[in-house]
């Protein structure tokens, strides 16, 4: 069996390192998303005599055993709880390192992961965290550049989630999330219950206690898809909240992300492969990392940048952006996944399609809008497509309804207004 890689660990994960004590929760999510959880089956070589690699082995679960070039041997074990610390860190390497057990682990080059964390905590400004963790200079404008040295220098932090969303997020269990929780939350906030009561169409007699309305709208849309107008509807206020100045410089991104949520929810509906409502909801949020990008301009003093080079930086960045938001704000990692790789058209996950294959398409579809069109590669050329068994025919006749979709989506903030 050989080694294979999952999404990005948890921040939990991360505070078992030694050299990262006293690091933020934005600081942290900063690190994980520049990383990857690796997996190996029992049997399976983490490293080999010889190897150069300079990045070191974390072990964070699991069983090792290290086999030296005379045959002597030493195993290392670890648990869920204890901390993690680098192994067979002399190169090139004197040790086959073989998983005796599953596990997890991850390849970090602890120079630099030294290096972050101390840059991180006396607030150096000179460091982007691309320039540690990967050959990412096409990222490195001067304001990604600079809304990365003050994060990781705890200058700025990621805005959070409404209050509603985030505190549903903490009790959501798809079908068997506990409804009283959830309807002892929605209590709270009858500006989302408006919008539950608008899409669910529910009948409820005049002087009903709100708790009743609540559980009847839940009761009619079921719980998943009462969890993603929630979402939408929050992520959406965020938006629509901002002052007129960033209001603006995010206006066209976001006619993109509600673009991509009509295109995703008609592509749901047509394969019948996923829930629409997810769809929908992932179709929304997954530039979300420009309302980050431009949370933390309103917040500087210096002159704001272009309209060019802003939307420069909003297709460059989207996905690492709105892979930090979405973190953050505890989404599963199949909607983290989907923001982060719906641009990345030569993208072959696994050979059945997933969120992200239709959020890509969507995405695809979507850019044939915006001036980005010209940089689209042929429909050929993406194999979410041929995963989909989409073509151009199916984009013609979706472009003839989107409209529709997208402005039933739009009545969800039909009472927002900026501010």
């Amino acid at each position: 069996m050989m080694t294979y890689q999952s999404p990005i660990p948890d921040i939990n994960l991360l505070r078992r390192l030694r050299h990262l004590e006293g690091l933020s929760e934005d600081q942290l999510i900063v690190l994980a998303n520049q990383l990857r959880l690796q997996h190996a089956g029992t049997g399976d070589f983490l490293l080999h005599q010889r190897d150069t690699d300079p990045r070191d082995i974390y072990l964070t679960e699991g069983k090792v055993e290290l086999v030296a070039r005379d045959g002597k041997k030493r195993q290392i074990s670890v648990n869920a709880t204890d901390e993690i610390v680098a192994i067979a860190q002399l190169r090139p390497s004197i040790y086959d390192v073989i998983a005796r057990s599953k596990t997890s682990y991850l390849q970090i080059d602890t120079a630099k992961l030294v290096e972050f964390a101390k840059r991180a905590s006396v607030n150096l400004g000179d460091i982007s965290v691309h320039t540690l963790f990967g050959d990412r200079e096409d990222l490195d404008s001067s304001i990604t550049r600079s809304f990365y040295q003050h994060l990781i220098g705890g200058l700025y932090r990621l805005p959070p989630l409404p209050s509603a969303a985030s505190r549903i997020q903490k009790i959501y269990r798809g079908e068997s999330t506990d409804v009283d929780k959830l309807v002892h939350i929605l209590v709270s906030y009858p500006d989302v219950v408006r919008v539950l009561e608008a899409v669910s169409r529910v009948r409820v007699s005049e002087g009903s206690r709100m708790t009743d309305r609540i559980r009847l709208c839940i009761h009619h849309l079921g719980v998943p898809s009462a969890y993603y107008l929630i979402m939408m509807y929050s992520v959406g206020s965020l938006i629509h909240r901002l002052p007129q100045s960033p209001y603006r410089q995010i206006l066209p991104w976001w006619e993109h992300c509600l673009d991509v949520a009509a295109l995703s929810r008609m592509l749901a509906k047509k394969t019948s492969l996923l829930s629409p409502d997810l769809a929908m909801m992932t179709g929304l949020i997954h530039g979300i990392g420009a309302y980050a990008l431009v949370d933390f301009l309103a917040h500087q003093d210096k002159a704001q940048p272009s309209k060019k080079e802003l939307d420069a930086t909003f297709f460059d960045t989207r996905g690492q952006l709105s892979g930090l938001l979405l973190r953050k704000w505890d989404f599963g990692n199949n909607v983290i996944i989907a923001a982060e790789e719906c641009g990345q058209w030569s993208r072959q996950h696994q050979t059945a399609p997933d969120l992200c294959d239709l959020v890509l398409v969507a995405n695809y579809f979507a850019q044939l809008r915006t001036v980005q069109r010209t940089r689209l590669p042929l429909i050929s050329k993406v194999p979410a497509f041929s995963k989909l068994k989409l073509d151009e025919k199916h984009g013609i006749e979706l472009m003839q309804h989107i409209d529709t979709v997208k402005n039933n989506i739009k009545k969800l903030f039909s009472r927002l207004e900026t501010v």
